[in-house]
C-alpha cells in the first residue's frame, strides 16, 4: 500500500477541482447562453461564475438588472435545474458591468 496522504494536500486536490468544475460549467453556460435566456436577455446578459450554489450573472445595466431580478431569475433557475443536475444551481444573482 502507497503512503497516506497529508490531508491538507487531498483538500487542495478537491477545492482544485471543484474549481475547475465551476470554470467548465461558466464556459458551457456562456456557449449555450442565448439559447438558455433568449436573445435578447443574452445581448445584455453573461454568466460570470459560480459561488457555491450561486450563479452570478453579470449584466450590463441597472434597468437590466432590476427587469432580470423581478421576472426571470425563477426561471433562469428552472431552466438551468433542467440542464444540470438539480443541487449544482439554486439561485442567480446580478451584478453590473461590461458584458
Amino acid at each position: 500500500m502507497g503512503q497516506p496522504e497529508h490531508i491538507a494536500a487531498i483538500i487542495k486536490s478537491i477545492i482544485k477541482n471543484t474549481e475547475e468544475k465551476k470554470k467548465d460549467i461558466i464556459l458551457e453556460l456562456n456557449d449555450s447562453w442565448e439559447e438558455i435566456v433568449g436573445e435578447s436577455i443574452a445581448r445584455h446578459t453573461k454568466a460570470l461564475r459560480v459561488d457555491k450554489k450561486t450563479l452570478i450573472i453579470l449584466t450590463d445595466s441597472s434597468v437590466w438588472l432590476q427587469e432580470l431580478r423581478m421576472r426571470h431569475s425563477k426561471k433562469i433557475v428552472s431552466k438551468l435545474q433542467t440542464l444540470y443536475h438539480k443541487g449544482t444551481i439554486e439561485k442567480v444573482r446580478f451584478t453590473i458591468g461590461t458584458v
